[in-house]
Formats: C-alpha cells, sequence, structure tokens
C-alpha cells in the first residue's frame, strides 16, 4: 500500500488507477509537487473556516414568549393540575379569572355567559386557555398542549405509556365527578359525607395503590412523572382535603405525593 494524494489516504496501488479515488496515480513529480501545495495550503484553508465559523453574524435575541391566559372560575376546580403544569414548565400565565355570585343571586354566572360566545372560542367552556394565538377548550386538551410544547416525554415515551396515560386521565376524571356531585350537593350532610370518606374515596384509592405498587414508584407509571402525575396529584390533596388522614393507608400514593412535591418548579409554586 501507499498513500493516495489526490484523498490523502492509503489505498492499493496494485493497479493502474488509484482503488479509492478511482483516479490515475500521480507520478512521482506530481506526488511531491502535491506534499508542498498541500502543506502550505492547508493552514490558508483552515484560518478561513475557522474564521467563518467564528465570525457568523450574531443572530438576533428571540423576544421572550408571551404569558399564556388562562380563563376559569375563581376556584381550584378543573384548573388546578394546568396552573401546576405551567409552573413546572416555566410558563407565564395570566389569570383570567370570573366570579359567580352568591346564594342570593342565585350563583349568578353572568360575568362569564356575558362574553363566552365574543371572545373567539370554537367550543365556548371554561377553562380555556389563549396561547400565541392559539385558542383552546377543554381541559384535558390544555393539559396535552402545554406538555407538547413543555416536554413530550410528560405523554409517556412508548404507545404503551401513552395509552396509560390516557386511561389514568379518564379514570381521573370519574374520580373528580366524584367528589363535586357530593361537593356542590349535599357535602354538609353527615350521612352523605361519611360515605364519601369511608367508602367511595377509598374505593377510588385503593385502584390507584394497586396500580402504582405495580409500576414502582415513585410517580404514577414509575420512574418517569407523566401528566398523569398532575391530575392525580390534585385529587389526592383534595381527598385528604376532604377525608383528613385517608392517604396514610396508601403507602405509593403518599411517596407519589411527595416526589410530586419535590420537583423544584413545583416547590416554589
Amino acid at each position: 500500500s501507499s498513500v493516495c494524494f489526490r484523498r490523502f489516504s492509503w489505498c492499493k496501488t496494485s493497479r493502474q488507477r488509484c482503488a479509492r479515488c478511482r483516479q490515475p496515480e500521480l507520478s512521482q513529480p506530481q506526488r511531491q509537487m502535491s506534499r508542498v501545495s498541500g502543506a502550505a495550503v492547508a493552514p490558508v484553508v483552515a484560518f478561513f473556516s475557522y474564521w467563518g465559523m467564528s465570525h457568523k453574524p450574531a443572530e438576533a435575541p428571540r423576544p421572550p414568549p408571551k404569558p399564556v391566559k388562562l380563563g376559569y372560575w375563581q376556584i381550584r376546580g378543573l384548573v388546578e393540575p394546568i396552573r401546576t403544569l405551567c409552573a413546572y414548565g416555566h410558563i407565564e400565565v395570566q389569570p383570567i379569572v370570573y366570579q359567580q355570585g352568591d346564594r342570593s343571586v342565585n350563583f349568578d354566572k353572568s360575568m362569564w355567559y356575558n362574553v363566552k360566545n365574543h371572545i373567539g372560542l370554537d367550543f365556548p367552556n371554561l377553562p380555556y386557555l389563549f396561547d400565541n394565538g392559539l385558542k383552546l377548550t377543554q381541559s384535558d386538551a390544555i393539559l396535552r398542549h402545554l406538555c407538547r410544547r413543555i416536554d413530550e416525554k410528560l405523554l409517556g415515551t412508548t404507545d404503551e405509556e401513552q395509552a396509560k396515560v390516557d386511561m389514568l386521565l379518564g379514570v381521573s376524571m370519574d374520580f373528580r365527578m366524584t367528589l363535586v356531585r357530593v361537593a356542590y350537593r349535599n357535602y354538609h350532610d353527615d350521612a352523605v359525607r361519611a360515605e364519601l370518606q369511608q367508602q367511595r374515596i377509598p374505593s377510588f384509592l385503593a385502584k390507584f395503590e394497586r396500580f402504582a405498587a405495580l409500576h414502582g414508584g415513585p410517580h404514577i407509571l414509575g420512574s418517569r412523572l407523566t401528566i398523569a402525575d398532575f391530575v392525580l396529584y390534585d385529587l389526592l390533596d383534595v381527598s385528604e382535603r376532604m377525608a383528613p388522614g385517608v392517604l396514610s393507608q396508601y403507602p405509593s400514593l403518599k411517596r407519589l405525593c411527595l416526589a410530586f412535591e419535590d420537583q423544584e418548579a413545583i416547590r416554589t409554586f
């Protein structure tokens, strides 16, 4: 073997044409000239390559992202996981709050009803999100949009994980509606409240506990945080408020809450 001075690499020269570049082999004078010209030109090429890389025109700084507008009632409700997700993703939120009247005015909702059909929503509802021209309703759609903006892995990294995240979001909504029906109707009835605390809440928590234990924790699907954790954490926190001490019976769910609260962005929220 000898050096191919056309490509500056080793190749066989048993044939009349170079095996690498398929060009006729260079004569001895040509080879000597290639060595000299290559050595002379290389520093010049290197200099201009470096100059071109290090003297590119500076890009104009990107403007900071606009805050999203998040509209909802002046309650916790469906919007709390959305607020928490925005805090986790360092997304600034401009809240738009609608106040419902009290019992004396029959829980008047005109503050929302007067504007709901005039703010450009395809399907007017609360909560809604305005994000740089995009206008969304439906809490799950808002959560998924924010996950894609923050980190798509929050939706799951495999087809199986994504399917389980969807399932957990659906079951979580069933659990939420169980809590809402009691909270808005007859929570002050001792018998109803006792049934909620002793039967309905434990029934859901036991299923979530088995699921979390099966996947090893500390999050609901194992080691990786997903959007299901944001929704479930909110429900676990509400459950603990409505049935004080209930989470002490479910170690995997208690661990999930501690791991969720340990996220730096969430600790300061």
